[in-house]
């Protein structure tokens, strides 16, 4: 499955950073950059493309990213599957450690703690972006079999999603702090 990566049109330099890092962390992701192109130019695109998942990121307060939503594409419709309300975020190149890790994803997996609320949104996200999603068992074991691996746990009642390198455990993606979601069905 190939995901389309795009953002609102009224987008800042913080949201598209935040773009191009979901690009590099996320298997089989593209970015396109949207200027003025309108949903119904995108979606032919992404139809002509052989896309069958999309991401569109919308700006919230203060120039933050403030919402993801995940569509399907199918026989040249979209149809929203998750909006995802983001409360934070903090870009790859805002970690203190700057040895975080850049290379090409082929290869993801979704690894949460054993949390109801982050064990939810981790199957919402499985369903929406096409990823297997492993919980009770060690991080170390997965090591090494996946290029990605999307962490998923529960910091002071908010989930927080942080992207792992599969074989060094560095970041190499954003840390993105949901406040809220909503399925679609």
């Amino acid at each position: 499955m190939t995901i389309l990566i795009t953002n609102s049109r009224r987008s800042n330099p913080r949201i598209r950073s935040f773009t191009k890092d979901l690009v590099r962390c996320l298997p089989h992701a593209f970015l396109l950059k949207r200027g003025k192109l309108s949903l119904n130019e995108i979606k032919k695109i992404a139809s002509e493309n052989n896309f069958h998942k999309m991401i569109i990121i919308y700006r919230g307060l203060h120039g933050n990213p403030g919402k993801m939503l995940f569509y399907n594409i199918i026989d040249n419709r979209l149809k929203i599957t998750l909006v995802l309300k983001i409360c934070g975020i903090k870009l790859l190149r805002e970690f203190n450690d700057k040895g975080y890790v850049t290379s090409e994803v082929n290869t993801g997996i979704i690894y949460v703690s054993s949390n109801s609320k982050s064990l939810e949104i981790a199957y919402l996200l499985s369903n929406a972006l096409d990823m297997k999603t492993i919980y009770r068992i060690p991080i170390e074991e997965i090591m090494c079999s996946v290029d990605t691996i999307m962490y998923i746990y529960e910091n002071n009642n908010i989930v927080e999603i942080k992207f792992l390198d599969g074989y060094i455990f560095k970041e190499n993606g954003p840390l993105i702090k949901v406040k809220s979601f909503k399925y679609f069905w």
